[in-house]
Parts: structure tokens; C-alpha cells; sequence
């Protein structure tokens, strides 16, 4: 079974997303960030695969630039029999985050942040719908909590 970690970057109503082009370069509206949880990532004390793996990846897709400090796994889904996908949110983080997503020292995709609503009417993908009406949700609760309305 293949295991995923997507993250999703939350400041008030916003998401961070990436734009990128599918193999044959076709345009992707956007793209939750997202990768593979490796070997390397398996057996650590002080974090589980998948919360290593969300570092890992950020800290490879983003070039060192940021630190996740304050985030949650808001949830476990199946993308399909043999897909598991780890989303986690990320509310308070050290850096600033570049313009393009790396891999493997290439741009793949420009970073952006959306309004929340804005992602979910442009969404054509079944489980990044899902991971974006929960966000959604998390947003409408911390603005709450927080005493604040984020438009």
C-alpha cells in the first residue's frame, strides 16, 4: 500500500496551493502539495512516519524556507484500495514561502494562496475536494474561536 502525506498551509480564509502541468503539459488549475512517505521517514521516536515525512517534504518542496511550528493531521483518507493519503494543516510556521514548489532542485509548480471557496468551485478532484471542505471547516472554527470573521 502506497502511504501520502498532502499539507495544506491555512492563513485565515486561504489555502496554499500550487499550480502545476500534468505530464503531457496540460494545465492543472492547482495541486494540494503532497508526496510519499519513504523508508527514510519510518521508525522515528519523536514523530510518526507521517508527521516526518510532512516535514521532510515541505522542507524539500519549499528549499528549506520554511518550518512547519504549529499544525495537526486534520485526517486519514483513501484515495483509493492502495492509497492512503496523511492531510495535514499547518497554521503557524518560520519563513516565508517561495514562489515555486521544488523537486529534486526543478520547479514544478508556482505557489498561490486561494480563498478557500475559490479552490473549492475550481476543484475537479473528488479527494481534494474533500481535504478542502475540511479546511474550510477548520477555518470557519478557528475564526471563531479566535473571535474573528475571515471573509
Amino acid at each position: 500500500m502506497v502511504q501520502s502525506v498532502a499539507f495544506l498551509f491555512l492563513h485565515k480564509s486561504k489555502v496554499l496551493l500550487s499550480y502545476r502541468q500534468t505530464e503531457h503539459g496540460m494545465p492543472v488549475v492547482f495541486q494540494i502539495p503532497q508526496g510519499e512517505i519513504e523508508q527514510r521517514d519510518r521508525g522515528h521516536r519523536h514523530a510518526g512516519d507521517d508527521e516526518h515525512a510532512m516535514h521532510r517534504i515541505i522542507y524539500e518542496m519549499f528549499g528549506g524556507t520554511v518550518i512547519p511550528l504549529q499544525y495537526e493531521l486534520a485526517g486519514v483518507f483513501d484515495d483509493d484500495p492502495d492509497r492512503k493519503v496523511s492531510l495535514f494543516f499547518v497554521y503557524v510556521w518560520e519563513g516565508e514561502h517561495p514562489l515555486y514548489e521544488m523537486k529534486n532542485g526543478e520547479r514544478i509548480g508556482r505557489l498561490r494562496w486561494f480563498q478557500v471557496d475559490d479552490a473549492l468551485v475550481g476543484s475537479t478532484n473528488v479527494l481534494q475536494r474533500e481535504m478542502l471542505r475540511l479546511a474550510k471547516e477548520k477555518i470557519r472554527i478557528r475564526s471563531v474561536l479566535l473571535s474573528r470573521t475571515y471573509r
